[in-house]
């Protein structure tokens, strides 16, 4: 059977980008980081998964993901996903916790605040059936030292989707349909947020 990214997931960095490799990554693994006690570093393994496996996203399948705002075309075209499922084990955690869901996912899928800023969040429909990439989180490490510990994401079993080829147009329309979106404040993915107006 033939996905509509299969030429992106059989790129040879794809599997690195899944795993968080030096390499293909290595661009972004210059630039610092900052741990939750304050230290900066330089990464050397962007976190990535745990032995990501090859897996088929189902048409009809509810997808999570959380970016960058403002609303554009191409706010679906980032590669790491949720689905629904998975998402809603966040949203569950984040309550027990009493934090926000954005943290929540920053924490139990290894997201640097650097990478991400969180300040939208995404639901979308498969259209057309994808190959992918799945698997719990990865701790990102520095010279040794674990900046962003995965242990929390392995307990719960969160499992995250890297789909190669989103970033690309064609393949976004044709695969994806955009179903809802909002837009969060950028504290609320940092510790310590608590919404004015809880629900």
């Amino acid at each position: 059977m033939g996905f509509v990214n299969q030429q992106w997931f059989d790129r040879p960095n794809s599997i690195v980008r899944a795993r968080g490799d030096l390499g293909f990554e290595q661009r972004r693994n210059e630039l610092p980081v900052t741990a939750s006690d304050g230290a900066v570093f330089t990464p050397i393994a962007s976190g990535g998964m745990i032995s990501p496996q090859p897996y088929v996203v189902a048409v009809g399948s509810r997808l999570v993901r959380f970016g960058k705002g403002p609303l554009t075309p191409d706010a679906a075209g980032g590669d790491w996903w949720l689905e629904y499922d998975e998402y809603k084990k966040v949203e569950r955690f984040a309550d027990a916790r009493g934090v926000s869901v954005p943290f929540m996912v920053r924490e139990l899928c290894c997201v640097m605040p650097e990478w991400n800023d969180m300040t939208m969040v995404l639901q979308a429909r498969v259209m057309q059936p994808l190959i992918a990439y799945r698997g719990l989180g990865a701790p990102v490490t520095a010279r040794g030292k674990i900046v962003f510990d995965a242990k929390v994401g392995e307990e719960l079993g969160v499992m995250q989707l890297l789909v190669p080829g989103l970033s690309v147009g064609d393949v976004r329309r044709d695969a994806l349909f955009v179903t809802g979106y909002g837009f969060l404040p950028h504290e609320a993915s940092t510790l310590g947020y608590v919404p004015k107006n809880p629900v």
